[in-house]
């Protein structure tokens, strides 16, 4: 597993954010302004991690968590996990998720998020983290965009 750094995500890291998402994504990438109003609005459900670049050994993104409350107050969304494609397989996704799961302010019991279908390697860091399915949401992100709603309870 990576030696990792993991920790609430600031305005200061809103760029690489940002960099790291549109990498991924290209056009259909979360935009700046999303990540500086999610950190100023709900600043405790925005994580990230980062971790020495063996080429560079510099601090590098290696990923980052986006959050947001729901509508029941005992209860959170996870909006996006993703790791730097140069940091898969290393861990990353579950130091990232097992931090941010321990350390969410008392009060919510449940957290919920959704996954495409066809990934196998998410559902399955989901699962280990005790992430059930709770139902199949046809074009939920559109028209073809098919997801699974997968939920955690959290012990009090």
């Amino acid at each position: 597993m990576a030696a990792l750094n993991v920790r609430i995500a600031t305005a200061a890291d809103v760029l690489q954010l940002a960099a790291l998402e549109y990498d991924q994504y290209g056009a259909e990438a979360y935009p700046a302004p999303l990540f500086y109003q999610a950190i100023a609005q709900w600043p405790h459900l925005q994580w990230l991690a980062e971790g020495t670049g063996l080429s560079t050994r510099t601090e590098q993104l290696a990923g980052y968590i986006m959050a947001a409350p729901d509508q029941q107050p005992e209860c959170c969304w996870i909006m996006s996990v993703l790791v730097n494609s140069a940091w898969r397989g290393q861990g990353v996704g579950k130091q990232l998720l097992q931090a941010w799961l321990e350390h969410l302010p008392a009060g919510y019991r449940e957290v919920k998020l959704t996954v495409a279908p066809n990934n196998a390697a998410a559902i399955g860091l989901y699962q280990q983290l005790g992430f059930t399915e709770q139902a199949y949401l046809a074009d939920f992100l559109g028209p073809g965009e098919d997801r699974l709603l997968l939920s955690c309870y959290l012990h009090p």
